[in-house]
Parts: C-alpha cells; structure tokens; sequence
C-alpha cells in the first residue's frame, strides 16, 4: 500500500496508464501541474498544493481524500464507506430519517459552504465515529454529528479565528484547516469494518 502523496499519484497514473505529460494534458491551467513538478511529486522531491490534489484525483478517477492525505478508499464515489451509505451508517432506515438527518448537516454552521471535499472528510470521520452501522440509534447517530462539529471548530473559537478563515475570497486556509483537523480526528478515532 502506498504510504506518501507522491506515492499514491505514481499508483493512480499507472492504474490509469498515463504518465506525468498525460497529466499535465488534463490539468493545463492548475498551479503545480508541470510535467517536471509532477515527476518531483511522485520523486517525493516536494508535495503537491490543494489545488493540484483536488484537479488531479478527479483527473485520475481516484478520491482526493485517498490520494491526501491517504485515507479512505482508492475510487472516487468509494469513500471509506465501502458499499455502504452514511445512512445506512447512521441507521437512517426511512426517508423521514434521512431528510432529518440531512436537514441536521444543514443546520452546522457553515456546513453548507464547505467544499465538497470537507463535506466528504466530515462524512467519512462521521461514520467512523460512529461506528459499525446500526450500532446507535437515530437519535446518538445525530448528537454524534453535532459533537463533531463542535470538536473541528472548538480550537477556532477558542482562538477566535473562524471569521478570519471563512473571510478569505479562497477559503483555502480553511480547507486545508479543516482538512487537517479532520484528519488528525481520524487518527484518533477506531477503525471498523
């Protein structure tokens, strides 16, 4: 298994047969996409930005939370869910159910202006908190998800610098934030199959 960023991008171009010039092709207009950076990058010589990682999985097929920072599963749509929905997760049984718990993500502050990739990362640490699927009630599978919203954005209140993240026209410092935080929560947390 492939254990650096530059790794898992040498892995998705084989799968995919292409090479370093292949992908710079497909990725004319994104920072960092030179056929040389991108050798340096599978080289380890230095690691790809934000920009290039979520241009470049979706070039590749592969999930930009596989490729960094290396988890979930390999295929795009896969997530570390395997076959399973967050629903299924979070034993959403009815479509009552499911339109709650929808409508509970909608409530987080903020959530609704995440980019899609956070959206995913908070998913996926969501399942796995919560753990094998049926396991909790609707109602822990919701408190579940207000608590780890609270612990991403705990250290920004704290510090008192999430209006300062959200303000930015990029929000680039908040996703890498965020992405970081949900990593390191990850870690953190038991896996399951």
């Amino acid at each position: 298994m492939a254990s650096t960023v530059g790794e898992r991008l040498s892995e998705a171009l084989e799968d995919r047969g292409w090479t370093a010039m292949d992908l710079e092709r497909a990725l004319p207009d994104v920072k960092g996409s030179s056929n040389e950076q991108i050798r340096r990058y599978t080289r380890g010589g230095s690691d790809p930005n934000l920009e290039f990682l979520e241009t470049a999985s979706e070039a590749l097929g592969v999930s930009r939370a596989w490729l960094w920072p290396g988890i979930g599963a390999k295929r795009a749509g896969a997530a570390s869910l395997g076959e399973r929905s967050l629903y299924d997760v979070v034993s959403a049984e009815t479509e009552e159910q499911r339109q709650t718990f929808d409508a509970t993500l909608s409530k987080l502050r903020g959530f609704q202006d995440l980019t899609p990739l956070v959206k995913a990362l908070f998913q996926n640490a969501l399942a796995r908190w919560i753990g094998p699927p049926r396991q909790k009630t609707f109602e822990e599978c919701e408190d579940r998800t207000v608590q780890l919203w609270g612990l991403l954005l705990a250290p920004l209140e704290k510090l008192g610098t999430r209006g300062e993240l959200a303000a930015e026209p990029s929000h680039r410092r908040e996703t890498d934030y965020l992405v970081a935080m949900l990593h390191a929560l990850m870690l953190a947390m038991p896996e399951w199959d």
